[in-house]
């Protein structure tokens, strides 16, 4: 593999193929990121652990939950904002075009404008950008240009959520002191 086909150590995969053109390889790679880190939040907001596999039938019930809902989810427990679901939504309405509205599957493919490919290109970026800095923590990040919630406070926990962390802490720390 030459220089050119992959980016400088350090770099991320996405901007790199962004800068390089490569749309398929952007609109495949950034979908999967994002699906698979709303599915990695989804979890942790449950408190799931995923490895090893099958070792808790939750994680497969929580799999199940179809990508609207997880995202609705993520939403109320406030690890998402209204703007960074309709980005994200935005992104996989356009994916969904290309890979199930027949783009790749006609058997005569139709030419996708370079300014749409481009716009498209974008739009996973920014996407895949939103559920990597929400993954970790990060509710906005002008390094990334990740500033859709530069002017929206993150929004605590639901009250039923932060009532169960308290008790949870309360007890932990009285198993602590009773030992």
């Amino acid at each position: 593999m030459s220089s050119e086909d992959t980016p400088p150590a350090g770099d991320a995969w996405i901007p790199f193929l962004i800068s390089k053109g490569r749309f398929l390889e952007v609109m495949v790679i950034a979908w999967q990121t994002v699906e698979d880190l709303v599915d990695q939040m989804t979890m942790q907001e449950f408190e799931l652990v995923t490895v090893p596999e099958g070792d808790d039938p939750r994680v497969d019930l929580v799999r199940e939950v179809g990508f609207q809902k997880k995202l609705d989810f993520l939403k109320a427990m406030g690890r998402l904002s209204a703007p960074d679901v309709t980005k994200i939504k935005e992104f996989g309405r356009a994916r969904n075009l290309l890979f199930h509205g027949g783009v790749f599957t006609n058997p005569h493919p139709m030419t996708i404008a370079d300014s749409e490919e481009q716009r498209m290109m974008n739009l996973a970026g920014m996407a895949s950008r939103i559920v990597t800095n929400r993954a970790f923590g990060v509710w906005t990040q002008r390094e990334t240009d990740d500033l859709t919630n530069e002017n929206i406070p993150q929004p605590e926990k639901p009250a039923g959520v932060l009532r169960i962390q308290r008790l949870k802490k309360e007890l932990g720390e009285r198993d602590r002191k009773s030992k």
